[in-house]
């Protein structure tokens, strides 16, 4: 049976949290898992989100990190059913310890063809090189072997920045209050929500990530960006935060 939905409400979704405390400056993760979906009352959709670097602004879309492509499709090794713990080599892009925490761990290539969550992973250098990583769960549910291909993906709502021309990425949703860099908060998306608009938006239209203002959406069929993002209730106005009704809902 599928999960029931969080329920949150309007002051929930303005909310932030600080994963340090200011008290001890210890680091403090949040029990919440990155993409929990909630809902309110009224309908509105949230995922758990963590802001990356850089602050967020209130009603600018953002989107997930990039993929590294020294990361994607590496030569794999062979596992056995249970290993919870991959070692192989990968390309020569530096890989932070725990870089891919929450995220994903894909045989793209078979055998064993499957998607897992990964718990952590370990450092690896400019130069490339040996990586472990840890899955959670029952760990590999199909053997693999040196002819499988493997993949990192980040987890999609993990180190969220405001979207830009050069974002290739889906959208994640838009904050209703200013994010502090490295904070938490409910990215929205799906339900009534106030967007920044780059040019006008007309009645019932499509909206799409403009590929020309940080952060704002565009009519359907004038960005280079293609995922839809939602429709105006309203037509809206170029440079204003007005309504939109965001569809970003899994």
């Amino acid at each position: 049976m599928l999960a029931s939905r969080q329920a949150i409400y309007e002051q929930d979704a303005r909310q932030t949290f600080n994963p340090v405390s200011a008290l001890t400056g210890n680091a403090s993760t949040p029990s919440t898992p990155l993409g929990t979906i909630a809902e309110t009352p009224g309908g509105r959709v949230y995922r758990w989100a963590l802001a990356g670097a850089t602050n967020l602004a209130a009603g600018k879309l953002t989107t997930a990190p990039a993929t590294t492509a020294n990361h994607v499709t590496q030569t794999g090794v062979a596992t056995v059913v249970g290993d919870k713990r991959v070692t192989y080599t990968i390309g020569a892009t530096a890989a932070a310890a725990d870089l891919y925490a929450q995220g994903y761990f894909a045989v793209n290539v078979g055998p064993g063809q499957n998607l897992y969550k990964i718990i952590s992973n370990t450092a690896v250098t400019s130069a490339g090189g040996s990586i472990t990583v840890t899955l959670g769960d029952d760990g590999i549910d199909v053997a693999t072997t040196t002819s499988s291909k493997f993949s990192l993906y980040p987890e999609p709502f993990k180190s969220t920045v405001i979207t830009t021309a050069a974002a290739t990425q889906p959208c994640t949703g838009v904050p209703n209050v200013v994010v502090t860099a490295t904070y938490y908060y409910w990215s929205q998306v799906g339900g009534i929500a106030t967007v920044l608009s780059d040019g006008v938006i007309g009645k019932n239209s499509g909206a799409l990530v403009s590929a020309s203002v940080n952060g704002a959406a565009v009519v359907e069929g004038t960005s280079a960006v293609t995922q839809r993002i939602g429709f105006a209730p309203e037509a809206t106005v170029d440079t204003t935060y007005l309504p939109l009704v965001l569809t970003l809902t899994t």
